[in-house]
């Protein structure tokens, strides 16, 4: 079977995906969304990464077209070239750059898929008209693999899901054949075993909880950071990370990184014991990947 390297989001991995099953998740996804050759997808994304690149293979599969965002993400340039598309696939920090303008979304648009990390201010997106639709995904499953309805995912018809131990497990052609770190190479051989914490909590339905290597000691407990992210994006609307720092007594201390500077006895008034935080770091700007996600190792 042939397949083709592409790199994941850390620099040091990178996965083998089969050209069948890259393009199976393509048409999966075209037909769930029902994609035509009236839509005009718009690319927001590098092709370099698999969110982009997966873009042109749905274009193959369903006949619509494709259009390029040909500069460097800037929200108000990106906004006018909305308007030339129907379909386009965001990170949640381009959506939050957009909601930013407080302009509404463009008339041609019917669906705004957002991938690629916690959507933290949807609400706010969707007063303004952006027809947002969560979904999860990862380049070890050739780009998209469930779709977010209510609180929950359901996945996708070409994979499965099962949960062991709290962790997500992944089974289908579109599951990456080859996965190679540091120079060392892994087989999969049936189900992959993914970095995501959740539960299945029925046939197809399943939860994210957050990244086993997003988890922290605090006072001997096990915190997750992406849960923290998610409890103060209930009430805080800009945007933020949340990092940890060592401490003698804690073990670690928890940090709200952001770029304007923060309330923290308000912010932790709305927090639980071991979820409050130590204090706020401003950053004038905090450092996006090449596919526009918060760069947490800078971040650090």
């Amino acid at each position: 079977m042939e397949h083709f390297w592409i790199d994941s989001s850390s620099k040091t991995k990178r996965v083998a995906l089969s050209k069948e099953g890259f393009y199976l998740s393509a048409k999966t996804v075209c037909d769930y969304f029902q994609v035509s050759r009236t839509d005009t997808w718009g690319v927001c994304i590098p092709k370099t990464h698999v969110g982009g690149l997966s873009i042109y293979a749905r274009s193959e599969v369903s006949g619509c077209k494709t259009k390029e965002l040909e500069q460097k993400w800037e929200a108000s340039a990106a906004h006018d070239f909305l308007s030339c598309v129907s379909i386009v696939s965001l990170v949640p920090t381009q959506v939050f750059d957009l909601v930013k303008l407080e302009k509404y979304a463009p008339s041609s648009l019917r669906l705004v898929i957002v991938g690629g990390g916690i959507l933290h201010n949807k609400n706010e997106a969707e007063n303004l008209g952006y027809p947002i639709v969560e979904t999860y995904g990862m380049t070890e499953l050739s780009s998209m693999a469930g779709v977010k309805e209510g609180e929950n995912y359901q996945i996708l018809p070409h994979l499965k899901v099962k949960e062991v131990d709290g962790v997500l497990f992944f089974k289908g052609e579109s599951v990456a054949k080859i996965i190679e770190r540091n120079g060392e190479r892994k087989v999969i051989s049936e189900w992959y075993e993914s970095d995501d914490l959740g539960e299945v909590l029925s046939d197809g339905v399943f939860t994210i909880k957050g990244r086993r290597g997003r988890e922290v000691k605090v006072l001997g407990e096990l915190v997750n950071l992406e849960e923290v992210e998610a409890k103060i994006s209930e009430f805080l609307k800009e945007r933020f990370v949340v990092v940890s720092r060592s401490d003698e007594r804690k073990e670690n201390n928890l940090c709200l990184v952001s770029e304007k500077r923060v309330d923290i006895e308000y912010v932790n008034s709305n927090l639980e014991g071991l979820y409050r935080l130590s204090e706020n770091i401003v950053m004038e700007r905090l450092p996006l990947t090449e596919s526009g996600k918060v760069d947490l190792e800078k971040v650090k």
